[in-house]
């Protein structure tokens, strides 16, 4: 079960695979965010602004943790109401095949679907009453760019899930987002300019085979 959800909720474990098309037309425009001066009495400092997460920086240096974060707590949003949206229909039905294709590469779609329909099948068994999203920390970025970022993360399933399992210490999770198209920019559906493709999980403190070649 928790696999499951987790996989459906994104970015963190067990699902995923490579993205699909990866055209640039088609993908979020990208957006240059002025710096913010900062002064004081004996010095004056430049520092990025706070970047929205329906906002993709063409300066690296503003996709930061936070950034990332932030990101990825609006798409774990998005996945909890397609949760609840299967289980108040008792079947995956189109507001949820909608959320999902909104905050999907294709890549990882048709794979999130199945999942969906297999926690539908079984009564999402051990979801709680009123379940909350997914709670993410970004331990580290390991690349970074306005059409691809890596990143580790650590997740907490206690708002989700009645029993969560316990992360072993070796067990490190991993996620890759894209730049939403214009497609799912327009559906009004995905409150970011992103879509989670790759989820993996290694459980041998190694570091995943996980990249953003091929994603420029």
């Amino acid at each position: 079960m928790r696999r499951l959800l987790h996989g459906l909720l994104g970015a963190t474990l067990l699902l995923g695979a490579c993205g699909g098309d990866d055209d640039d037309s088609d993908r979020a425009a990208i957006t240059s965010i002025p710096e913010e001066t900062t002064s004081s009495t004996s010095s004056t400092t430049t520092e990025p602004r706070t970047v929205a997460p329906d906002v993709i920086p063409q300066d690296e240096s503003q996709i930061t943790e936070e950034y990332v974060e932030q990101v990825l707590d609006a798409l774990h949003e998005v996945s909890l109401d397609t949760i609840v949206a299967a289980k108040e229909a008792g079947l995956v039905e189109e507001r949820a095949l909608e959320l999902l294709t909104a905050t999907s590469s294709d890549g990882v779609f048709e794979q999130r679907v199945n999942d969906l329909i297999d926690l539908a099948a079984n009564g999402f068994p051990g979801l709680k009453a009123e379940p909350g999203a997914l709670d993410i920390s970004v331990v580290e970025l390991h690349e970074i760019a306005p059409s691809c970022v890596v990143a580790e993360v650590t997740t907490d399933a206690s708002r989700l899930v009645e029993s969560p399992r316990p992360v072993d210490s070796n067990e490190r999770s991993f996620v890759r987002i894209l730049p939403a198209t214009d497609e799912q920019l327009s559906s009004g559906l995905n409150p970011t300019a992103w879509v989670l493709d790759e989820f993996p999980v290694t459980l041998d403190g190694s570091m995943a085979d996980l990249s953003c070649e091929g994603h420029s």
